[in-house]
């Protein structure tokens, strides 16, 4: 790459490159841009707000909100990411983030002087938060808390649907099975019922079997002896 190719195509509109810039200082900061950031600057001359937020033109406000401030971490002066880039650079960089979200959010029309405040005190809260966030890290460590882990933190939330998912199933199924039970029970009931019933009319019909035979022997005997009382009174 040639600094006649850098001519061509100035960053942000400049039209020359400053007498402070060498060429491993603009090719070290074009590779870090595209490299390192997972929302690298455009490299082409004057990027469109879309360009510049990496959104197609249908993203929703929120969409453009939420990626508003994933660039002013990373493409504020002050951010870590921006340390190896140019100070000029970086605020030129920074000042088209903000002009291309007044223009995806309408505000470009009536740009106050306060919105560079506005920006820093977002800048300011953000790094107060990873400022608190680094504090409380520190403090774990420093007095054996352990982290929060994900894996485990998983592990714990799938044991408990497991159980709730068991306790469910055991809540569905036990009324079907107490009413299986009662029913078995029941028939159960009702065939010791039956057999006791069958049992009795068994009794009932040997008594009266019996009772026939008995019957039947006692008039046996009675003809037998009439039989043999009417032989002898004729023999006589």
């Amino acid at each position: 790459m040639s600094l006649g190719v850098l001519g061509a195509r100035p960053l942000l509109g400049c039209t020359h490159i400053p007498a402070s810039f060498n060429l491993n200082t603009i090719l070290h900061t074009r590779l870090a841009s595209t490299s390192s950031s997972p929302y690298p600057f455009p490299q082409v001359q004057n990027p469109s707000p879309w360009q510049i937020f990496h959104l197609q033109p249908s993203a929703s406000q929120q969409d453009i909100k939420a990626r508003y401030y994933a660039l002013v971490r990373l493409y504020h002066p002050d951010a870590p990411a921006c340390r190896t880039v140019p100070p000029d650079l970086a605020h030129r960089r920074f000042q088209a983030i903000r002009a291309a979200y007044d223009s995806l959010t309408g505000k470009s029309h009536h740009r106050a002087h306060g919105s560079a405040h506005d920006t820093d005190d977002l800048w300011r809260e953000l790094a107060a938060r990873r400022r608190q966030h680094e504090r409380r890290q520190a403090y774990r460590r420093a007095h054996g808390v352990p982290e929060w882990d994900a894996a485990s933190d998983d592990m714990k939330k799938d044991r408990i649907l497991f159980a709730v998912g068991c306790l469910a199933v055991v809540v569905g199924v036990a009324p079907a099975f107490a009413n299986w039970t009662e029913h078995r029970e029941a028939k159960h009931r009702v065939a010791a019922a039956n057999l006791t019933a069958a049992r009795g009319e068994a009794r009932e019909f040997a008594a009266a079997r019996r009772e026939g035979i008995r019957s039947r022997m006692q008039e046996e005997r009675i003809a037998a002896a009439k039989l043999a009382a009417e032989e002898s009174s004729r023999d006589a």
